[in-house]
């Protein structure tokens, strides 16, 4: 659960604050829009969003499977395949595997549970319009980093429609 006192004002959006979501830690980022950018005000504005804000973490918690199902309708497992095996070819017994830019052995074929398993939030980031939050944007990477260091972007908008936006440059 997430407190005031948790966050930090930021240079980069309006607060900031580190939590756990997916089994690891994650960068969290509040961006208020249409505000005066006076202390008080900001900080009021977070201390009334703070339910909003937990209740959309517990969906992103509770609802990963919607996002995982929406990256494989994009087929990043043709596309993780593509990229690890741009890799070293290393010599392994009976199998293709490959030696990955982050010192990771892979097996091949990958797999649809060791891509699943690699999957976790390096951030989310909440955008405010006035009150309402307007969008959630999610960045996705990889342990072992199939894709070479690019993240996934995905949003939500208001409504929890999941768009993935591909791989972002590093």
């Amino acid at each position: 659960m997430i407190s005031f006192n948790d966050f930090n004002k930021s240079n980069y959006s309006s607060f900031e604050t580190k939590f756990d979501i997916w089994k690891k830690e994650a960068d969290l980022f509040i961006n208020f829009s249409n505000i005066n950018n006076e202390s008080e005000e900001d900080e009021k504005y977070l201390k009334n969003s703070l339910n909003l804000i937990q209740d959309e973490i517990n969906w992103i918690e509770n609802n990963k499977n919607k996002i995982e199902d929406v990256l494989f309708e994009e087929n990043i497992l043709e596309l993780a395949e593509n990229i690890a095996s741009s890799g070293y070819l290393l010599k392994c017994a009976d199998e293709e595997c490959y030696l990955l830019d982050d010192g990771s052995k892979i097996d091949f074929p990958i797999t649809e549970d060791d891509l699943l398993d690699s999957l976790y939030i390096e951030s989310v980031s909440f955008n405010f319009n006035g009150k309402n939050i307007d969008s959630i944007e999610l960045i996705l990477l990889c342990s072992p980093d199939y894709f070479n260091g690019q993240p996934f972007l995905i949003s939500l908008n208001k409504n929890k429609n999941i768009q993935f936006h591909g791989l972002e440059d590093n």
